[in-house]
């Protein structure tokens, strides 16, 4: 079931061509990955979907009604990359005061305790570290009890276990039946969380699939080894005084490289692979590293 869907969109400012003819859905409890460059129209696509901009051009619906609407308004939540709350604000308190802005919220122990913050509710927004911090932030986002929560760059500037934490409270929402569109320069991250990503470049979804198969579509994996060349039906070439194959079915190719070798009585020596992410298929496809 579609909780999000974005038909033929668009947005201009002035000369610059911000969204250009969007469509794609988000379903309901997924994990939903938007990706790609500086001034991609990330933003602008994402601020008409929650409603805080309208487009030239096209529908937007979160369960069927538009963004606006004030039930719709009671079931998102929004956590934004630079939360800056008053920094002699006490946790409890920075979470209290836009408590009061839904009809059914959350009790703020409740939201305190899913978050892992309770011993901080006391604590001085300003003392806390940048993980505690983007929790806090999730913690507002989460008072309302919303079914669709999005997330900004959610683990920009934290170190690698304070990011592991907060994939697993990425995942942990989820399977309370929340969906969650995100954003994400990180590769890896996307890769890992979402069940879907979109790559957007230019005003424009390029690509959208499962990151499975956006790296089996775009991408080919490098099989390499030492040994005579074996016709396996791929191309196969020398580099570095290594047979070398690329291809988008590594298993199938090695296990037809295997069954040749034993069969002409050929030994393979030293067989590696190198797989490919989707950092690969956004370079392929945008010709940019992340920024």
């Amino acid at each position: 079931m579609n909780i999000i869907e974005v038909k033929n969109v668009s947005k201009r400012y002035g000369d610059i061509q911000a969204v250009k003819n969007v469509t794609f859905e988000v379903k309901q409890n997924e994990i939903f990955a938007l990706v790609g460059p500086n001034g991609a129209g990330k933003t602008t696509l994402i601020e008409m979907i929650e409603g805080l901009r309208k487009p030239d051009r096209g529908t937007i619906t979160i369960k069927g009604k538009n963004p606006n609407d004030k039930e719709v308004r009671q079931i998102i939540g929004v956590q934004i990359q630079n939360s800056a709350f008053y920094y002699k604000a006490k946790v409890k308190e920075c979470i209290d005061m836009f408590r009061g802005f839904y009809e059914n919220p959350l009790p703020t122990t409740e939201v305190l305790r899913k978050l892992d913050i309770e011993k901080y509710a006391e604590a001085y927004y300003g003392n806390l570290s940048g993980g505690l911090k983007q929790r806090v932030a999730i913690a507002v986002a989460l008072i309302g009890n919303p079914e669709i929560l999005f997330l900004d760059e959610i683990t920009t500037g934290l170190d690698p276990q304070a990011r592991r934490a907060m994939w697993d409270l990425i995942w942990k929402l989820r399977d309370e039946g929340k969906t969650i569109f995100m954003t994400t320069h990180y590769m890896e991250e996307a890769e890992k969380l979402a069940d879907r990503v979109g790559i957007m470049n230019c005003g424009e979804i390029i690509a959208l699939d499962a990151p499975i198969n956006l790296i089996k579509q775009f991408t080919e994996s490098k099989i390499m080894y030492e040994g005579p060349a074996l016709d396996v039906g791929e191309k196969v070439y020398v580099e570095d005084n290594k047979i070398v194959i690329k291809t988008n079915n590594p298993q199938t190719v090695i296990t037809n490289l295997l069954k040749e070798a034993a069969k002409k009585g050929i030994k393979i020596r030293n067989l590696t692979i190198e797989n490919s992410h989707l950092e690969d298929v956004y370079i392929s496809l945008t010709g940019k590293e992340m920024e």
